[in-house]
């Protein structure tokens, strides 16, 4: 099957990649590379199927082509493929916002007010149609070919009267269309309402350096946030401050920043755990970084808690099932951590490891067996034993 379709896509001068299986995941990424691959292949692949309908080994491997190949011939299908192209690659972003460890409160928010803007411009008929034209060419009211293949109007449903015509199928996939683009708008207002309109989460937007404005109006920016996350906070960051003290520390560490990095775009976790551990000698910041911290422990998504337990059962499997706890917590540490070996400081798992030893470690304590003698000992025994032999 894949010779035969790479031998196709030779032929069409299309370089055709190996397809990947989409079915049975729920990475929608997966789903988008899917979609993208057959509309990129497309005259390959049904020149392909068209082969293996009739030329297949076995006959139900000649059925599925020939269900595969009307499928793929059908023009509803191929205006929908459109569609779901331009639709997968909006929420695949939203998907890989959730993926990575950098994302941040301002990182979600904007994504899903872009994704809402742009699902309202495609909740529109004219829009639609002209997307699920892509690439169609209208030989007449019946013909129409995609990429030099002809497609079909297909077989008049039960309860139809008539023959369905290209107007009709279109008409039909964008009313679906329609749905879907409504549907998912609803369903992001209630899966991310909290991201648009609770005010302690929107306050967290400000500690994004690329939201700051120009120097000029840096000096007031984020006080009232400031004051709304403190607030919501207060009985447990008026323990060692208040709130004019934090807003002055805000004010100062907003100029600190500014002078370090200037028009530069630094990463939210970078910028703020290089200034904390900065600061940790003074403590000069630290009533602003409690709030910091506080932004910083925000549950964003639980994919890393994914990533864990897919590891563990990874490194604990049928083979390796006697390992105890704590090898596995060991081994998922060192595969979880994000700092490169050239980066990392060994020096206090150094310093644990020489203490934790029941007696205490000598580094110039030669290891345990036999020792090899040196020049010194080898030069005594030698004229010991001269000396043992005149004697005699």
């Amino acid at each position: 099957m894949w010779s035969g379709l790479r031998i196709a896509g030779d032929a069409f001068k299309i370089t055709i990649l190996k397809p990947q299986k989409a079915y049975g995941t729920r990475w929608l990424p997966h789903h988008e590379s899917a979609i993208t691959a057959v509309l990129r292949d497309y005259p390959a692949l049904v020149q392909h199927l068209g082969e293996v309908s009739v030329n297949g080994s076995t006959q139900a491997t000649k059925e599925s082509a020939q269900k595969l190949t009307k499928a793929l011939k059908n023009i509803r299908f191929v205006a929908f493929l459109h569609f779901m192209d331009e639709y997968l690659t909006l929420m695949s972003s939203l998907s890989r916002v959730f993926q990575s460890n950098d994302s941040t409160v301002d990182c979600v928010k904007s994504r899903v007010e872009s994704i809402s803007s742009r699902l309202s411009q495609l909740a529109s008929s004219e829009v639609l149609k002209k997307l699920m034209h892509t690439g169609m060419i209208h030989i007449d009211d019946e013909v129409v070919q995609y990429k030099g293949v002809s497609l079909e109007a297909g077989r008049r449903g039960r309860g139809e009267r008539h023959t369905p015509t290209v107007d009709s199928l279109i008409r039909q996939a964008v009313d679906d269309c329609l749905s879907i683009c409504i549907g998912t708008q609803d369903q992001l207002r209630d899966r991310f309402s909290s991201f648009l309109v609770n005010k302690v989460l929107n306050a967290a937007t400000m500690f994004e350096y690329r939201n700051w404005p120009e120097n000029e109006d840096l000096e007031t920016y984020g006080d009232s946030e400031v004051k709304e996350v403190y607030l919501h906070f207060k009985k447990r960051l008026d323990k060692d401050g208040n709130m004019k003290e934090t807003i002055m520390q805000w004010l100062e560490i907003k100029k600190y920043i500014r002078r370090q990095y200037g028009k530069k775009y630094v990463k939210f976790h970078d910028m703020w755990s290089k200034a904390m551990k900065e600061d940790e000698p003074e403590g000069r910041f630290k009533l602003i970084f409690r709030i910091v911290r506080l932004i910083m422990v925000i549950p964003i998504h639980t994919a890393e808690c994914e990533r864990g337990f897919s590891l563990m059962g990874n490194i604990k499997n049928d083979w390796r099932s006697r390992l105890t706890s704590d090898t596995v917590t060991a081994l998922m540490t060192i595969k979880l951590s994000e700092e490169a070996v050239d980066k990392y400081d060994p020096s206090n798992a150094i310093m644990e490891w020489w203490a934790a030893g029941k007696q205490h470690r000598r580094p110039g304590t030669k290891p345990y067996g036999p020792r090899c003698k040196d020049d010194t000992s080898l030069q005594e025994s030698n004229e010991n034993s001269d000396s043992d032999s005149c004697n005699e």
